[in-house]
């Protein structure tokens, strides 16, 4: 498993494909997907903070369609959560 840091162009792209048109985007301030053997198998972004500027709002996590990988709502979550996401997203609040 890796995670990847996406640009706006390719969240908003990714998101398109695989969520509900009738949910209104966001604008994340981290945005990454998952990959699986080199595929692609999932996204998730944070929301920047609105109150406390150490914290975060997970605002988006989806698989994508195509994928063969069963129980993936559980690897999506443990990605975001993971250590390296952590990282990339204090990343993002200190540079932002």
């Amino acid at each position: 498993m890796a995670i990847h840091v996406l640009n706006g162009g390719q969240f908003a792209a990714v998101r398109s494909q695989f969520m509900s048109k009738t949910i209104l985007p966001g604008s994340p301030l981290l945005a990454c997907g998952v990959s699986v053997d080199g595929k692609l198998v999932s996204a998730f972004a944070y929301l920047p903070p609105k109150f406390d500027p150490a914290c975060a709002y997970l605002m988006s996590d989806f698989p994508v369609s195509w994928t063969r990988y069963r129980r993936l709502a559980k690897l999506i979550v443990m990605a975001a959560a993971s250590r390296e996401a952590q990282l990339l997203l204090q990343r993002s609040l200190s540079s932002g």
